[in-house]
């Protein structure tokens, strides 16, 4: 005999509990920024995958660097790429405080728009190949 289906919690719920998080004396905005990626039959998918690491991945990414811990923007901030036969996405994500909005969104928009004018160092390419050779 099938296994009764938990019951959950109607969305009604949850949209209290954000409420709740809202009402709170800590408040926190999160940016996403997302665009279509390569799917995974593209011939550059292994660059892009590099690309996205190096932009967002550890802690040593050109946006924990730079909106982090630079200019103490972000509480949290990564970039990734999700691949599909049929399709690509990738996004940025940055969670920040209200008053640093714009500020975090532009400069996300910096980084992820630095690589098509300068590309990457050396640095930042061999760290990104050992880390994708060891998994």
């Amino acid at each position: 005999m099938p296994k009764k289906a938990q019951s959950r919690k109607p969305i009604e719920e949850f949209i209290d509990e954000k409420e709740l998080v809202e009402e709170s004396s800590q408040f926190q905005t999160i940016i996403a920024i997302v665009a279509p990626g390569l799917k995974k039959t593209d011939a550059d998918l292994s660059a892009f995958k590099l690309a996205s690491y190096i932009l967002g991945g550890p802690m040593s990414s050109r946006l924990f660097r730079n909106l982090r811990d630079k200019q103490g923007l972000a509480y949290t901030v990564w970039a990734s790429n999700t691949d599909y036969f049929g399709s690509g996405i990738f996004y940025a994500i940055i969670g920040t405080s209200p008053d640093k909005e714009k500020q975090s969104l532009d400069g996300m928009l910096e980084e992820i728009t630095k690589p098509g004018k300068k590309g990457f160092t050396e640095e930042e390419l061999k760290r990104a190949k050992s880390y994708y050779d060891g998994m």
